[in-house]
């Protein structure tokens, strides 16, 4: 059964973060300049400020997400997720997420994602279904010059 909450624990964080595959790994490290440790990410993740949720599968953490203000009325989503989250429950997940997108529209005027560049074919559609429309790249802005791709929705005036 799929159950989802809105205060996430640190154990749930670890758990999730642990099950990063190589693709979300390697998006950790185009934004950060440090060695990718466990539970030093799920700690960031867990203190980080804004709203936070968890997708549970049977009472086990299998995706963790929030939207962190970057400035007044702006967030920014971040995702971290266990490889069943998308083999088994793809269609559950989306679907929260979506959800999650059209709540967060009522508190901000901009919501943005920025991933790698080079994750497109594997995240684009998915973007796009739970409401984001992508915006352009940003050339070599990660920490080790990796492009980026950046996706947003905005609330019309």
């Amino acid at each position: 059964m799929i159950d989802v909450r809105d205060t996430p624990l640190l154990t749930d964080l670890i758990q999730v973060v642990a099950q990063m595959d190589d693709s979300q790994r390697e998006q950790w490290a185009a934004f950060n300049d440090a060695e990718f440790n466990v539970d030093d990410v799920a700690a960031g993740l867990h203190l980080s400020a804004g709203p936070k949720w968890v997708v549970l599968h049977d009472e086990r953490p299998i995706v963790v997400g929030g939207f962190t203000p970057v400035r007044a009325g702006v967030y920014r989503d971040w995702m971290a997720y266990a490889p069943e989250a998308f083999i088994l429950h793809w269609r559950s997940v989306t679907k929260l997420a979506r959800t999650y997108v059209r709540h967060m529209m009522q508190h901000a005027h901009r919501l943005e994602c920025v991933c790698l560049a080079s994750r497109l074919g594997e995240v684009d559609a998915w973007y796009r279904f739970v409401g984001y429309s992508r915006e352009g790249d940003q050339r070599r802005a990660g920490v080790h010059g990796e492009d980026l791709a950046v996706y947003s929705r905005v609330r019309n005036s």
